[in-house]
């Protein structure tokens, strides 16, 4: 795994039953390795803003501890996943069948995995296994920061989320301490549709 140099590319659109399978296989590891993490990017997307995270994205993104990403890559490629060489120093990435997994530990905004998040975490049937799904208004609010013009689809939806989910008002309000200005442009775009 180390001392070597490795370009592994993910399908662009991978199979639905092979991402069932990758999906099933990094849950059941973080549950049995007791590693706290939550569902992030298509996955929480398809839950909060109705996206298909089965066929919009190429990936399965997880948020998780930087610490523990020590402990998942080797139990990864013990599995046979390949761990491509160099990582990212925001994420670490794995694949398997053509899926890549991210395990993110910090997003835009210096947004990181937090008790709050995880006592919060919704626990839906994703392809068929429970899985953590991180809370509608810290997956609102890390998708308005995120957007930009080469992801101009996180700001819509954010707003997609603030529509159809059940918000708490006082748990959005403290989460846009992450970044206030995005916060506030994202609750006034939200109510003009």
């Amino acid at each position: 795994m180390s001392g070597t140099t490795t370009v592994v590319a993910a399908s662009s659109r991978a199979d639905p039953r092979a991402k069932r399978a990758v999906l099933h296989d990094a849950v059941e590891l973080f549950v049995r390795e007791s590693i706290p993490f939550v569902a992030i990017g298509s996955i929480a997307g398809s839950m909060h803003a109705g996206l298909d995270w089965e066929h919009q994205s190429e990936d399965i993104d997880f948020l998780v501890y930087r610490s523990d990403t020590e402990r998942i890559l080797p139990a990864l490629h013990l599995k046979g996943y390949e761990i491509p060489e160099p990582q990212l120093g925001w994420l670490r990435k794995a694949i398997k069948g053509g899926v890549q997994v991210d395990l993110i530990f910090e997003l835009t905004g210096d947004i990181h995995l937090d008790p709050d998040m995880l006592a919060r975490a919704v626990l839906a049937e994703v392809g068929g296994i429970l899985v953590p799904i991180m809370p509608a208004e810290d997956y609102a609010i890390s998708q308005a920061i995120s957007a930009s013009p080469e992801t101009p689809e996180h700001w819509f939806n954010a707003a997609e989320t603030l529509k159809r989910s059940n918000i708490d008002p006082e748990i959005f309000a403290r989460r846009s301490s992450w970044n206030p200005d995005r916060a506030r442009a994202l609750a006034l775009f939200a109510r003009s549709f």
